[in-house]
C-alpha cells in the first residue's frame, strides 16, 4: 500500500509522467463503486495534483486517478482466477511488469512504444491470443486508472519492477468477446474435452487473421501454463497434432468457402462475400464440420455431415425500442430461398433453435449443438450489415413507421396475425382517384365523413399528447355501416384485409392495438361479439392506451402501449353494452346512421369504391403533414375552445369535445393539404353533427340516461309507486305533495356499483335536490306518509317534465 506521504512518488514509479487527478471515491456519501471511479471534476487544462492536494482529497474520502502517459498500456483482467494464471505465465516467461491488485482481478502495466503496441486501441472485453479476456487502457486517449492509496480497499500495488517490458504479443486484443457471447474458453483446462477445446480456440484464432506461427505459439503457451493435471492422455504431441491440423485448414477452407459463396450458382447472390468459419465447410450444398479424430494412433481430419442446408446470417438488427438484437437468417432448401428474422437468443438455445425446423431449416436434436457453434463463429468472423428494427408500426421513439414509405427501419412482426396486418398496407390508385371515387362518394353525409376523418386523425394523435378514444357508428341493418368502415380502412391499405371484427378476445384487441400503435383500430359489427361484458373492459383498456400488466418468472413482461383511435360499428350503440358511467366519456357515438337520399345503386358503388383506390392518400397525408406540422399544431387550440364552449352544459359532451374538435381540426388540415386535388370537407356540417350528439343523443349524457330509464320503469310499473296508499310490493318511489322521490334502495338495486357515482352527478347538476343533515349536504330527506318515515331522493320537477313524464294524480 502506498505511504500517505509519498503518493506522488508512487505514481511516478509506476507511471512516470502521469497526470494525477481527483476521482469521486466515497466522497459526499457516495456508495456506488462504479461512480467512485469517475473523475470528480473536469481535469482538462488543469495541472497535476500536488501532494498536498492529494492528501487533502484523500482525507475527505476521495480517490485519485492517474492518466496513462504515452508509452504505457494497462491490461485489465477482471476474472481473478484467469488473472492469477496470467501472473504465473508472465513470471515463467520472464516478462517484467507492474502489477496492481483490484477488487475484481489484476491490472498489468507494460511499456507500449513498439509499432505494434502503439497501434493497440482502448477496448473492452476482447479475447487475447492465449484465451484471457482483457480490457485495455492506453496512453493516447486520456484514459485513467484509480491509483491505489490507503483508502482504496481491495486495490493495492502488488509488484513494481525497475524496467517494465513491452506489452507481449500474446496479450494484444484479437477479437471482440461481445460478438461471441455464447463462447467461453475455460481457464484452467481440465480433464474432459481439453484437446477439442484447445483445437477450437486455435482455429478461431486463425479464422480471425492471427498468423499460423502465432497460433502455434499461443496454443503451446496455453498448454504449458493453463493445462493442469497433464497426463499421458493429453501430451505435447497431441497439441502439436492439433496445430498441424489447423495449419492444413489455413490454405484451403477459408479461401475455398469465400470463393464458393462468391461464385457457386447454388449459393445466394445476396450472401456473396461471407466467409464460412472453420472448421465448417460447404460441400454439395450442405454444411460439413471438420473434426480431428485419432485413427490408428494418428490424428486425422474427418468431414462430418452437419446439415443439408447452409444458413447465412445476412443482417444484424438492433431494436430501436427495446434492448434486443435480432438476426436475419437466409438459406436454400430444394431450390427455394428462405429468410427468417429471429431473436439473437434463438441462435444460442437448442430448444429455441429447433423451432426453425418448422420454417424449413434442417435443424434437429443431433445437429443443433453444431449449428449453435456455427452461428456463433459466423457472427464473429463476418462483417454483417447492421440495420434498425421495430416490431410494430406508427410512432416509435420519434420515428414514424409506415410499411411502405419507411425504408431505413426493418419491421419484424411478432406473430402471424401481425404479419397479416402488415401485408394489408398496400397502395392502389392515386390520391386524386381516392378523393374522386371514395371521399366524394360520402362527402355530403357528415355522419360518414366524421369516422373517415378519424382514420386520418389517429396517426397524429400522439403529436398532441392525446389519449385514445372510440368512434362508434350504429344504425339499422343494411344501412351501410360496414361499407363505411371499409372506406375508413382504405386510407391505409386494402380494406378487406385491414379491417377486424368483434369476433375477437381482449388479448387479441390489445396485441392488435399495440402493433398498429398509431394507426386506427377498426372493428366491424359489435353484434357479433361472443361476450358483451367484454366490450366495457375492452373500451377502458383501449382508451387507457396500455395493455394488461403481466408477470414473468423474473419480474414483469414488457407492457404494450398505443395512441390511436378505434372505429367500431353495430346495430346497437356500443354504449348499450357498457354499464359504467365513465364509458360514455370515452366514446363518440354516431347514432341512427344511414346514407339518406341515396338510390339503390349507391350500395354497390360503396363496396367497390375502395377496390382500386386505397393506401395512397394515407402515405401522402403523412408526408405533407410532416412538412407543415409546426404551422397547423398552433391552430388546434382555436377548435378546442370552440367545441368546449358548445358543450359547456353537458359534462360528458364536454369531455368528448376535445377529441371531436381534434377530428374536425384534422378535416381542416386535409382541406388545406389537398386543396389542389379538390378535397373539400364541410366543417359546418360537422359542427351541426356535434350539436346533435350533445343535445339529442342521451347516451352521451349517462346520468340523464340512467334517470330516464328509472322513470320509465316506475311509469310502467306503478304498483311500486307510493302515492296515497302504500304498495304491497317493495317501494321504488314516492309521490308526495306534487314531488317525486326515488328511494335510495331502488337506485342501488337498479344501478349497482354505479349508484354512488350517478347520485353524485345528479346532485352536481341539480337533477336532484340538496338537503342538510348534520351540517352536511346530502341528496336525500325523510318523507312521512301515514305515520311512517321513508327516505327519498327528490327529483327536480323541471327535469321530469323535460324527459316527458308526469306522475301527478291526474294520471290515475
Amino acid at each position: 500500500m502506498a505511504n500517505r506521504k509519498s503518493v506522488t512518488q508512487s505514481v511516478e514509479k509506476v507511471l512516470p509522467g502521469a497526470k494525477i487527478i481527483k476521482c469521486l471515491g466515497y466522497l459526499n456519501g457516495n456508495t456506488n463503486y462504479s461512480a467512485a471511479k469517475r473523475p470528480f471534476e473536469s481535469y482538462k487544462n488543469k495541472e497535476s495534483l500536488t501532494e498536498e492536494g492529494i492528501q487533502k482529497h484523500l482525507s475527505k474520502g476521495g480517490w485519485i486517478g492517474a492518466l496513462i502517459p504515452r508509452g504505457f498500456i494497462v491490461i485489465d483482467v477482471d476474472i481473478l482466477e484467469h488473472a492469477s494464471y496470467l501472473v504465473e505465465l508472465l513470471r515463467g516467461e520472464k516478462v517484467h511488469h507492474h502489477l496492481i491488485k483490484t477488487p475484481r482481478g489484476f491490472q498489468f502495466i507494460f511499456k507500449a512504444t513498439s509499432n505494434e503496441n502503439v497501434q493497440v486501441k482502448m477496448i473492452s472485453h476482447f479475447f487475447s491470443s492465449i484465451g484471457i479476456v482483457v480490457d485495455t487502457r492506453v496512453g493516447t486517449t486520456n484514459s485513467l486508472i484509480v491509483f491505489p492509496t490507503y483508502n482504496t480497499e481491495g486495490r493495492f500495488i502488488s509488484q513494481i519492477t525497475d524496467h517494465p517490458n513491452e506489452l507481449p504479443w500474446f496479450l494484444r486484443p484479437v477479437w471482440n468477446a461481445e460478438k461471441t457471447k455464447g463462447y467461453e474458453f475455460s481457464i484452467p483446462m481440465q480433464n474432459g474435452s481439453r484437446n477439442q477445446s484447445l483445437y477450437d480456440f486455435g482455429r478461431r484464432l486463425k479464422s480471425t487473421g492471427v498468423p499460423m506461427e502465432q497460433v502455434e505459439k499461443s496454443m503451446l503457451l496455453i498448454y504449458q501454463y493453463f493445462c493442469i493435471d497433464k497426463d499421458v492422455s493429453y501430451t505435447i504431441n497431441d497439441v502439436k497434432a492439433s496445430i498441424a491440423s489447423i495449419g492444413k485448414l489455413e490454405s484451403t477452407t477459408r479461401k475455398k468457402q469465400l470463393v464458393q459463396s462468391e461464385s457457386s450458382n447454388n449459393d445466394f447472390d445476396k450472401v456473396s462475400g461471407f466467409v464460412i468459419p472453420e472448421p465448417y465447410r460447404i460441400k454439395h450444398d450442405s454444411l460439413y464440420r471438420i473434426e480431428m479424430k485419432k485413427v490408428y494412433g494418428e490424428f486425422q481430419d474427418i468431414e462430418v455431415f452437419v446439415s443439408r442446408n447452409v444458413p447465412f446470417i445476412t443482417k444484424y438488427l438492433e431494436h430501436i425500442e427495446k434492448s434486443e438484437i435480432y438476426y436475419e437468417i437466409s438459406w436454400r432448401n430444394k431450390g427455394k430461398d428462405y429468410k427468417e428474422t429471429v431473436p439473437a437468443g434463438m441462435l444460442a438455445s437448442r430448444r429455441e433453435l429447433l423451432a426453425l425446423a418448422d420454417k424449413g431449416l434442417s435443424c434437429n436434436d443431433s445437429n443443433s449443438k453444431h449449428l449453435i457453434e456455427y452461428f456463433d463463429l459466423f457472427i464473429g468472423l463476418n462483417e454483417i450489415p447492421t440495420v434498425k428494427m421495430v416490431n410494430r408500426l406508427g410512432d416509435v421513439k420519434g420515428n414514424f413507421i409506415h410499411p411502405i414509405s419507411t425504408k431505413d427501419i426493418h419491421i419484424v412482426p411478432s406473430d402471424g396475425g401481425e404479419q397479416q396486418i402488415l401485408e394489408s398496407f398496400g397502395v392502389k390508385g392515386t390520391v386524386e382517384s381516392w378523393i374522386k371515387n371514395v371521399f366524394n362518394l360520402v362527402k355530403d353525409h357528415p355522419k360518414a365523413v366524421f369516422p373517415l376523418l378519424a382514420s386520418f386523425a389517429s396517426v397524429i394523435l400522439h403529436e398532441f399528447d392525446m389519449k385514445p378514444i372510440v368512434v362508434d357508428v350504429s344504425g339499422e341493418s343494411s344501412s351501410g355501416k360496414s361499407g363505411l368502415l371499409l372506406l375508413c380502412s382504405s386510407v391505409w391499405g386494402n380494406p378487406k384485409e385491414y379491417i377486424g371484427s368483434f369476433n375477437v378476445t381482449k388479448v387479441a384487441v390489445e396485441r392488435r392495438s399495440a402493433f398498429l400503435n398509431s394507426y386506427p383500430q377498426i372493428l366491424d359489427d359489435s353484434n357479433g361479439v361472443n361476450d358483451t361484458k367484454m366490450i366495457q373492459t375492452m373500451i377502458y383498456q383501449f382508451v387507457n392506451n396500455i395493455g394488461k400488466l403481466r408477470g414473468s418468472i423474473t419480474g414483469s413482461q414488457h407492457t404494450a402501449s398505443w395512441r390511436s383511435i378505434m372505429l367500431t360499428s353495430g346495430e346497437n350503440e356500443i354504449l348499450a353494452y357498457a354499464e359504467a358511467q365513465g364509458v360514455a366519456a370515452r366514446v363518440i357515438p354516431i347514432t341512427d346512421f344511414s346514407f339518406e337520399g341515396e338510390d339503390e345503386s349507391f350500395s354497390g358503388k360503396l363496396y367497390t369504391s375502395f377496390t382500386d383506390n386505397h393506401g395512397a392518400i394515407g402515405i401522402e397525408f403523412l408526408n405533407r403533414w410532416k412538412d407543415k406540422r409546426n404551422i397547423y399544431s398552433r391552430e388546434f387550440e382555436e377548435y378546442r375552445k370552440m367545441y368546449l364552449e358548445k358543450s359547456i352544459k353537458n359534462d360528458v359532451a364536454r369531455r368528448i369535445s376535445l377529441h371531436y374538435s381534434f377530428i374536425v381540426f384534422t378535416g381542416k388540415v386535409l382541406n388545406d393539404l389537398f386543396n389542389r386535388e379538390g378535397l373539400n370537407v364541410d366543417l359546418n356540417a360537422l359542427e351541426a353533427l356535434f350539436y346533435n350528439i350533445s343535445n339529442e343523443n342521451k347516451a352521451v349524457d349517462r346520468p340523464l340516461l340512467e334517470l330516464e330509464q328509472l322513470l320509465e320503469e316506475i311509469d310502467s310499473n306503478r304498483n311500486r309507486l307510493y302515492v296515497e296508499y302504500e304498495p304491497t310490493q317493495t317501494i321504488s318511489a314516492l309521490y308526495h305533495n306534487g314531488e317525486l322521490y326515488l328511494t335510495p334502495a331502488y337506485i342501488k338495486e337498479s344501478l349497482g356499483v354505479n349508484a354512488k357515482q350517478i347520485r353524485s352527478a345528479w346532485l352536481k347538476r341539480n337533477v336532484t335536490v340538496s338537503f342538510k343533515n348534520k351540517d352536511l349536504d346530502v341528496d336525500y330527506t325523510t318523507i312521512n306518509k301515514r305515520g311512517r318515515a321513508h327516505k327519498g331522493i327528490l327529483i327536480n320537477k323541471d327535469i321530469i317534465k323535460k324527459l316527458g313524464f308526469d306522475f301527478s294524480t291526474k294520471k290515475f
